[in-house]
């Protein structure tokens, strides 16, 4: 806690008036303005004096920082409490370890997160209270609050104690989400209608590793070997629940309001398959990585330009497939940098889950994505989040929405 003393400017009017009336006062032999020049100045150096010594004996306890929620989403409406540390054993000893009657507060926000929508002060009914205030985050990223700065002011108002608390908390906002609509297909089991997601289990939905000399042939996972180009065997434990991912091919020269649709669509995509039970895998980045929605959401959360900009590998999950590709600045979309989907195509349904995204205003630029395998979703540069989450759910609609299995 760093700490700084200085008059404030009505200190030094009366310092100059005190000074100034005890000397005139000497001057014409005056003793009443002497007085007042004497009176004046002991006032403000007592003031001084008996703040020092309460701020030394008595300093502003050390801050601690709390948002809730945290993680939240762009546009979602965060509290942030900053309170001091009271040591309540001594506060119960009578002795006051916070003034909020002589103090106010100002919270460090960086820029992306304001406006602040509502502050509420220190509450001079308690001693204790400290700053709460609201935020709506505009913009994904993992940022910082802090440091909070305290302003002290003596008793009589002369002199102030500017305190710098250095203590952050990082809170990280993940990018805007909005419902997707996820089709639901109907099986007929033992008569009774039942809702079913629309990619099943399926014995060969076991997650699986490269073969390493010495595994069981037995175990060897045949149709990803096929698929790869290299051996890959059964892992120990195959996955309870339907698998999906989603790849993001952001081309360099991305207007921002487009990558954001692109990436928003993308944590949209996990978070409605996540509800309904799927494993989500995100491909971004260079790098296909599995994990919690939540960790997929931080780690769109933090994508970079850079990162984005990276090529997908050339091989994919299993699963329901979603890819997102924006238009290139540069000309038509690199073939070279799209990946192959594994297709899954849900009969009962009529539908393929391998559809593309692509948010350009080139048709060549479709039929690239289309050439590479992919059911091709277009639309212009100027889409919305919105309107891509509602024409994406247009597509995945099941065509025929009872069947047997």
């Amino acid at each position: 806690m760093r700490r700084r003393f200085r008059p404030l400017t009505r200190a030094i009017v009366i310092l100059v008036v005190g000074v100034g009336c005890g000397v005139a006062g000497y001057l014409v032999a005056s003793p009443p303005a002497v007085a007042i020049g004497g009176i004046l100045v002991a006032a403000l150096l007592g003031d001084g004096v008996r703040f020092f010594v309460a701020e030394s004996r008595d300093p502003m306890a050390h801050l601690a920082r709390s948002a809730d929620p945290n993680p939240c989403s762009v546009g979602q409406t965060l509290t942030v409490r900053v309170v001091p540390l009271v040591d309540h054993a001594r506060a119960r000893g009578g002795r006051r370890a916070w003034a909020p009657e002589t103090t106010t507060m100002e919270e460090t926000v960086p820029v992306p997160l304001v406006p602040v929508t509502k502050v509420r002060g220190v509450d001079p009914r308690d001693r204790y209270a400290g700053l709460v205030y609201d935020l709506s985050p505009a913009a994904r990223g993992q940022w910082t609050l802090g440091p909070c700065f305290a302003t002290r002011t003596s008793a009589l108002g002369l002199w102030k104690a500017k305190l710098t608390d250095a203590s952050t908390c990082q809170i990280t906002v993940w990018p805007r989400t909005v419902a997707v609509g996820i089709p639901m297909g109907v099986a007929d089991r033992d008569g009774e209608a039942q809702a079913t997601r629309f990619v099943h289990p399926h014995q060969d939905n076991a997650t699986v590793r490269q073969y390493n000399p010495g595994d069981d042939l037995r175990r060897v996972h045949w149709r990803s070997s096929a698929r790869l180009g290299e051996l890959m065997t059964r892992a120990d434990e195959p996955t309870d629940s339907d698998r999906s991912w989603v790849g993001l091919i952001l081309a360099p020269g991305t207007a921002p309001d487009v990558q954001e649709v692109a990436i928003s669509l993308a944590a949209s995509w996990i978070v409605g398959l996540d509800t309904a039970g799927f494993e989500v895998s995100l491909a971004c980045g260079g790098l296909v990585r599995h994990g919690s929605a939540a960790s997929q959401l931080t780690r769109l959360a933090v994508l970079t330009n850079e990162q984005a900009g990276l090529p997908l590998p050339q091989t994919s999950p299993d699963g329901a497939s979603l890819l997102i590709v924006t238009q290139s600045a540069a000309g038509p979309i690199s073939a070279e940098s799209l990946v192959h989907p594994s297709h899954c195509y849900d009969r009962a349904a009529g539908f393929s889950s391998a559809v593309a995204v692509v948010l350009s205003d080139s048709v060549d630029d479709a039929r690239i994505v289309e050439a590479a395998g992919w059911s091709v979703l277009l639309l212009g540069s100027r889409a919305g989040l919105e309107e891509a989450s509602t024409r994406l759910g247009q597509v995945l609609a099941p065509r025929q929405t009872t069947g047997s299995r």
